[in-house]
């Protein structure tokens, strides 16, 4: 959660950004225009599981297409069910489920972030009806439960590497996968 004068300085500074987006847009004599708006953000889960561990290894590693883990572990069927077992995985399982557990099960942190982007949103509409620009508003975030919101989704579900697997893990009995058919609870292969 923002503290007051944390949350009064991103107010004022998503005023400025908003009111240079409409002077620049109004200062013409043009037709109305379309401008486009990113509201980017770090993203995160809104809880920790398996799942939300073994996605965000991935998510991460598929923005660096030279790294080890993007040419040899996301596009490898038979390295799926390892991706928990080795480099920060472990760690990071215990970190996440030591921290949700004390802040009640949820982070709170995608919910705001949302709220921030409805309001950005709303505001420029509001703003660009009055100045005769039409803002299409997006967000994206670097790591996603949603894979819609991801930067670049394509990054990690189309293989970027010749001979690659398209990313459709969705668990294992070693890795918290229930069920008959051992996957973890919502996970939707083809994302």
């Amino acid at each position: 959660m923002t503290t007051g004068s944390d949350g009064l300085w991103r107010r004022l500074c998503a005023i400025a950004i908003i009111s240079l987006l409409v002077s620049a847009c109004a200062t013409s004599d043009l037709p109305a225009r379309r401008v486009g708006v990113v509201y980017v953000s770090h993203g995160g889960n809104d809880t920790a599981s398996q799942r939300s561990s073994w996605e965000s290894t991935l998510q991460i590693f598929s923005y660096d297409p030279n790294s080890v883990v993007y040419r040899n572990v996301i596009w490898n069927p038979q390295v799926w069910p390892q991706v928990l077992r080795f480099g920060n995985a472990p760690k990071e399982i215990s970190k996440y489920a030591f921290e949700y557990a004390r802040i009640g099960g949820v982070d709170p942190a995608q919910r705001l972030t949302l709220a921030h982007h409805e309001a950005l949103r709303r505001e420029l509409e509001a703003r660009g009806r009055e100045a005769g620009v039409e803002f299409i508003v997006e967000h994206a975030e670097w790591l996603s439960d949603d894979p819609a919101s991801l930067v670049y989704p394509r990054a990690i579900f189309r293989p970027g590497v010749p001979g690659g697997t398209p990313m459709r893990y969705c668990g294992s009995a070693a890795d918290g996968g229930t069920g008959p058919d051992s996957r973890w609870s919502g996970c939707d292969p083809d994302r």
